[in-house]
């Protein structure tokens, strides 16, 4: 289940970095903290954004960081949940990712909704309901 997992924030990270590059064209993509991350650092980043969901307080960072690979522009990567609630009968928590290295910082706050399986996943967005037309007559 991890390779799924890190396939949901790989997908998050790409999601992230498509709005952005859109924006701003692709020589921002190269800037930021996302886009230095391989293969199997997001893996480990992945497990320590599991592990925060499930066993940290609402508000209690957990750090993660890629020093011990990269020692010229290390990423420290806070994570923290900040708040809980319930979509389609599935408890969710969202969590504030705060990348940091010397070039650029980012935040994210994705959603993860624990499955029947046990596994934090990616939450779909919201789905926005517009309002119900009143008849005027």
């Amino acid at each position: 289940m991890r390779t799924r997992q890190t396939l949901i924030t790989t997908a998050l990270i790409c999601a992230a970095l498509i709005g952005q590059v859109h924006a701003a064209g692709l020589g921002f993509m190269s800037n930021t903290p996302l886009s230095r991350l391989k293969p199997d650092e997001i893996a480990s980043l992945d497990k320590t954004i599991s592990d925060a969901l499930e066993h940290s307080k609402i508000g209690q960072s957990e750090s993660w960081s890629n020093a011990d690979t990269q020692k010229s522009n290390p990423t420290e990567v806070k994570i923290t949940p900040s708040r809980e609630f319930e979509r389609n009968g599935l408890s969710c928590r969202q969590v504030k990712l705060n990348f940091i290295n010397k070039v650029q910082n980012d935040v994210m706050n994705p959603s993860y909704c624990k499955g029947a399986d046990g596994e934090w996943n990616l939450a779909p967005p919201a789905t926005a309901k517009a309002p119900k037309a009143s008849a005027s007559h």
